[in-house]
C-alpha cells in the first residue's frame, strides 16, 4: 500500500506520495476458515440445512484471505510527470504487471500520448486513454477475477483549455475512471491507505464509522429486547417494532455526522498546499512508525506542484552514493 494525495486550489494542484514499496501476499488464517468445520463432528466439513457442504469452491476460501506485507523496498518512485503535459500521475497497489514496471508503463504511455501541449486534451480523456493502455497488459497477466490485484492511480493537472486544475481517480482492477474534482471545483483527494488521515479530516475512518453504526444497531436491538421483557412482566403481550422498521431514520449517520476538518481549499497558495500535503503524508508515516503493525507507508516524501505554466518538482530527486549526488532525469524536467 501507499498514500497518494492531490490538493486542488485556484493557484495550483499539489500532489504527494510516499516512497515505501510493499509487496503483499494473500494469506489465509486457519482460524478464519474454522467456521466451515464442525467441532462436534470430528471437525468435518459443515453442511447447510439442505445437506450441501458449506465450503464448495476455491473462490469462497479466497474471500477469507487478506493481503499481508512480506517484502519491502525503500526509494520507490510513485510520482511522475505525464510527458510534457502539466499533469502528474501517481500510483498505489502493485508496482509491476508481469515483466513491466508501472514506472516503465508510465514512460511508455507518456512517449506515445503526452509528448506535446499543442494538441487539445482533457485530464479525463488522458486518464481514460491511460486506463485502456494499462488494461491491455493487466488482462493478459491476470486472467481470473480473484487473482486480480489492486492498482489505483491519481491524475492531477490541467485540461488544455481550462483555467482551473482537476483531479481524476483511475481504478485499473475495476476498469473505472472517476472525476474527484472537475475544473472549477477545489478540494483534496486521497488514494491508497488513509485511515489515520481520515481520523483527522473526517472525524474517524471508514472502518471505525462502520463499527459505530453496527454498535448502535446492536444497542437498539438490546434495548428493544429488554423493553419487551419488561413489558411482558407487566402483562403486555403485544410486539414492538425493530429499529430497522423505520428505514434510515434511526441510522446513526442519517442527517448527522462527526466534526470534520474545515479548510478553504480553494484559497490555498502553493506553499499552503505543499505544507498540507506533507503534513498528511507524515501523519501516515509517523503513525505507522509507532504502530505494532508492519509499516506500509514510509520512506521519503515526494511532492510536486502543477500550474498552468508547468510542472515543478518540489522535493529533491537525486541519486546518492557516499556523499555524492546526481540529479535524476526527472528532476531536470
Amino acid at each position: 500500500m501507499t498514500t497518494l494525495i492531490a490538493l486542488a486550489s485556484k493557484h495550483a494542484v499539489v500532489v504527494g506520495a510516499d516512497s515505501l514499496g510493499t509487496q503483499t501476499r494473500s494469506m489465509l488464517d486457519p482460524f478464519q476458515v474454522a467456521k466451515y468445520f464442525d467441532p462436534d463432528n470430528e471437525l468435518k466439513l459443515r453442511l447447510n440445512p439442505d445437506g450441501t457442504p458449506m465450503l464448495t469452491d476455491f473462490p469462497q476460501l479466497y474471500e477469507d484471505t487478506e493481503p499481508v506485507p512480506y517484502n519491502q523496498l525503500l526509494h520507490v518512485k510513485k510520482l511522475f510527470r505525464l510527458g510534457r503535459l502539466p499533469i502528474a500521475v501517481m500510483f498505489t497497489g502493485i508496482s509491476s504487471i508481469g515483466t513491466h514496471t508501472i514506472r516503465g508503463l508510465v514512460a511508455e504511455f507518456s512517449a506515445k500520448n503526452a509528448t506535446t501541449e499543442d494538441e487539445d486534451y482533457t485530464l479525463n480523456g488522458i486518464a481514460s486513454c491511460f486506463l485502456r493502455f494499462l488494461r491491455e497488459y493487466y488482462e493478459q497477466e491476470f486472467q481470473q477475477g480473484f487473482e486480480q490485484p489492486g492498482l489505483e492511480l491519481l491524475l492531477a493537472g490541467y485540461d488544455k483549455s481550462e483555467t482551473w486544475p482537476a483531479i481524476v481517480k483511475v481504478d485499473v482492477r475495476e476498469n473505472s475512471v472517476d472525476q474527484a474534482f472537475s475544473a472549477g471545483e477545489f478540494g483534496i483527494a486521497f488514494a491508497g491507505q488513509i485511515d489515520w488521515i481520515q481520523r483527522i479530516v473526517f472525524g474517524t475512518d471508514v472502518d471505525n464509522k462502520m463499527r459505530l453504526m453496527l454498535r448502535t444497531r446492536s444497542l437498539m436491538d438490546m434495548y428493544r429486547n429488554k423493553l419487551l421483557e419488561h413489558l411482558r412482566s407487566e402483562g403486555y403481550d403485544g410486539s414492538l417494532p425493530k429499529a430497522t422498521d423505520f428505514g434510515v431514520d434511526l441510522e446513526l449517520f442519517h442527517e448527522w455526522d462527526l466534526d470534520q476538518l474545515q479548510a478553504s481549499w480553494d484559497e490555498f497558495s502553493e506553499q499552503n498546499a505543499i505544507n498540507c500535503v506533507d503534513f498528511f503524508l507524515r501523519i501516515m508515516i509517523q503513525a505507522q512508525d509507532i504502530s505494532s503493525q508492519l509499516p506500509t507507508v514510509g520512506g521519503d516524501v515526494h511532492i510536486a506542484v502543477i500550474r498552468r505554466d508547468g510542472y515543478y518538482q518540489v522535493t529533491k530527486e537525486v541519486w546518492q552514493h557516499q556523499g555524492h549526488e546526481v540529479k535524476t532525469p526527472e528532476d531536470g524536467q
